[in-house]
């Protein structure tokens, strides 16, 4: 008896108290949004900026570097309203099988095609 009073005496002692616990779940909170915002590591370098052409390199030399460099980027490429490139990259999940054919599938494809 001594011993499990000795016990939950230390748990009662480690317990948090209201503020600490508050804190702890905002912490937590903000964990939790931040990780469900990325859901992959990829996510971190979409972005969209303004390029410019006339620091050495042209637009599809730098397109054709981006993509060498993060294989399964896609690069979409505009003009502003001053002219400049503007370049977004993007990253979308690939998956073994075509979710978008398969889900729009009328049963006239064959289902060889769908699955390559």
């Amino acid at each position: 008896m001594q011993q499990l009073q000795k016990h939950i005496e230390d748990c009662v002692s480690k317990q948090l108290g209201p503020n600490q616990r508050r804190m702890f779940e905002r912490d937590f909170a903000e964990v939790v949004e931040a990780v469900s915002f990325m859901d992959s590591p990829e996510r971190l370098l979409e972005k969209e900026y303004y390029f410019d052409e006339r620091l050495g390199q042209s637009l599809d030399e730098h397109t054709a570097e981006l993509k060498s460099k993060y294989p399964g980027v896609k690069v979409h490429t505009r003009r502003g309203r001053d002219g400049l490139p503007i370049v977004k990259t993007t990253f979308e999940p690939e998956y073994k099988y075509k979710l978008d054919q398969i889900e729009n599938w009328d049963g006239d494809e064959s289902r060889q095609a769908l699955l390559k």
